[in-house]
This record gives structure tokens, C-alpha cells and sequence, in this order.
């Protein structure tokens, strides 16, 4: 199956002639959100000439470039301090992956208030983050 623009829109194509050339690096974003127009002049480099090249951009992939690494900042500050617990039920881990979800969207929201108060802000690590919220649980 392949993936096909036509009139601003992703088209799926279930046939493609065999005898072209595939080639692997191809990327391929689909977003119902966004159109392929406007596209965006970025650039490129190009191992052939060894230089950079001016090439246009669809609208999703700027947008996958400027938000990128949301999740995978999220799990590395998961990943810190997880929580480990040795459970006999399959639920178990799992519940306990939900709420270090949860502190760390805490602390992600915790920071973000208080980087926008005129006063000076008290930042925090995950790890004091975590301390103080056991206080305050216990």
C-alpha cells in the first residue's frame, strides 16, 4: 500500500509499479489534522554534492520537528526514579507505572507555574519532587 498526494490530500494507493525503484529512507507522516499545504523552504543536506540544498517541507512535518521529544522526556524522568515493585499480580506493575506517570506530569505542571510568577522561582528535581510528595501523602 502506498500513500499518494493528491489535491492537498493523502491518498491511499493499494497497487504500485514493481519495477520502480523503492527506496527505504522515505518517510512517511500521516496526520488528519494537516494538509500538506503551506509548504516551508528547508534545508537539506545532500551527500551527492556535498552541499546543503534548498528543499519545500509539508505543514506535518514542521509541526512532528517542533514537538518532538515530549515523550521521550516524559519516560527518561519516569525512567529516573521509577518506582519498582515486585508483584505476584500481572495489575500491579502496571498501577504502579500510572501514578509515576502521574508525579511526573505533577512535577511537569509544578514547574510550569512557577516558572511563570513574578517572584522567583523554586525549582525543584524529580527526585526532591518525589520526597515531598510522600510527606505530603503520608
Amino acid at each position: 500500500m502506498t500513500i499518494v498526494v493528491r489535491r492537498d490530500y493523502l491518498h491511499f494507493v493499494k497497487k504500485y509499479n514493481r519495477s520502480e525503484k523503492r527506496h527505504k529512507n522515505v518517510t512517511v507522516y500521516m496526520s488528519p489534522c494537516f494538509k500538506v499545504e503551506p509548504l516551508q523552504k528547508v534545508q537539506r543536506w545532500l551527500k551527492e554534492c556535498k552541499a546543503k540544498d534548498s528543499v519545500s517541507q509539508p505543514h506535518v512535518f514542521k509541526n512532528y520537528n517542533t514537538y518532538m521529544g515530549g515523550v521521550d522526556k516524559h519516560d527518561w524522568w519516569i525512567s529516573k526514579y521509577a518506582t519498582t515493585i515486585r508483584a505476584k499480580k500481572w495489575y500491579w506493575p502496571i498501577f504502579i507505572r500510572i501514578v509515576d506517570m502521574a508525579v511526573v506530569d505533577a512535577y511537569i505542571i509544578y514547574n510550569l507555574i512557577n516558572t511563570n510568577d513574578e517572584k522567583p522561582a523554586t525549582k525543584m528535581d524529580v527526585l526532591l519532587f518525589r520526597l515531598c510528595d510522600c510527606i505530603v501523602l503520608e
